[in-house]
């Protein structure tokens, strides 16, 4: 059963997504190397957490469509949705390479899921939620989407209790990427799942190292920016340096990010 089995309507652009498509069409071959992005048991896990045998899911804001191929396994149908049509062409190329054929490749908005009222099994957002404006519209559409018992499946960078912390660290993620919106607290998280409807099925948060240098390459950062964002993580002191645990020196800086996941079921 192909994509457009759940759509609503034809798929209808919106300024925000042109704004940002550049940005994401000239990062997309980066993403699909990212060491990150394509950590296999980090992408085991995310599939074990969410139990799921059959059905179809999408996967929104799919990016190189790592979280998309590592579900294709367990699924009948993933649905592979982004605002950049240059990395759904990645992902496209890869999951073909590997001999994955049960991905449909959809151009979308995470604010206006394209797909019927209670049509899918499950929502999958991995490491993108932080780049959206409306972050309550996005799980009401979730959960509009989702059929009774259905999985929103939420990973994504968190923000630090402290206010001090916190604003350094979006001062930090915005100077990488100015399409960045927020990391919210898993408190906030949960108190929008609440509010959409879903109750809180599991919860874990680790810590992700990161390579600076990487980190900034996937993004592109102008070499002025990047001596700025370096001295704001070597600087770093008090509740920002504990959230950060920066270590080693030159190319070889890495630093953490904290990362929730949450199994959220309507």
């Amino acid at each position: 059963m192909g994509s457009k089995a759940f759509w609503t309507e034809p798929f209808r652009h919106n300024q925000n997504m042109n704004d940002s498509r550049a940005r994401w069409d000239t990062a997309a071959p980066h993403y699909l190397r990212s060491s990150w992005h394509a950590n296999e048991a980090a992408l085991e896990h995310m599939v074990q957490v969410s139990n799921v045998l059959g059905g179809n899911i999408v996967d929104v804001a799919t990016g190189a469509g790592h979280a998309a191929m590592a579900f294709s396994h367990s699924v009948d149908r993933v649905l592979a949705l982004d605002t950049s049509p240059r990395m759904l062409a990645i992902a496209k190329e890869e999951a073909a390479r590997r001999g994955i054929d049960n991905i449909d490749y959809v151009v979308g908005d995470a604010l206006d899921l394209p797909f019927l009222r209670a049509s899918l099994d499950g929502v999958v957002c991995r490491v993108a939620a932080h780049h959206f404006g409306d972050p309550e519209l996005f799980m009401r559409r979730s959960f509009d989407v989702l059929k009774p018992r259905g999985f929103l499946l939420l990973i994504d960078t968190v923000g630090a209790d402290d206010p001090g912390a916190d604003d350094a660290l979006h001062t930090l993620e915005s100077l990488r990427d100015p399409s960045h919106v927020r990391d919210y607290t898993t408190a906030v998280w949960r108190r929008m799942a609440r509010k959409a409807g879903f109750e809180t099925e599991f919860e874990d948060t680790i810590q992700k190292p990161l390579n600076a240098k990487e980190w900034m390459d996937r993004m592109s950062v102008d070499s002025g920016t990047r001596n700025k964002i370096l001295e704001l993580i070597n600087a770093s002191k008090d509740w920002f340096r504990e959230y950060l645990r920066p270590h080693s020196k030159g190319e070889l800086l890495t630093f953490h990010l904290l990362e929730c996941t949450m199994l959220l079921r309507k």
